[in-house]
């Protein structure tokens, strides 16, 4: 089951949805991910400074 709801930060859940390989993120941390170091909120906030419309986790 997938949660809807809006956080505090004005972002919700989309459900998942496929990404192309290709696409390349600009200022991407994928090495915070692999040590652990990555979290929901966190994400979010990489993603809403970068300008992107989308976080994904």
């Amino acid at each position: 089951m997938v949660a809807w709801r809006t956080n505090s930060s004005g972002w919700s859940n989309l459900g998942c949805l496929q990404d192309s390989v290709s696409r390349n993120l600009l200022g991407a941390r994928p090495t915070d991910f692999l040590k652990g170091a990555m979290s929901n909120t966190l994400c979010i906030q990489h993603c809403s400074s970068r300008g992107y419309i989308i976080a994904g986790t």
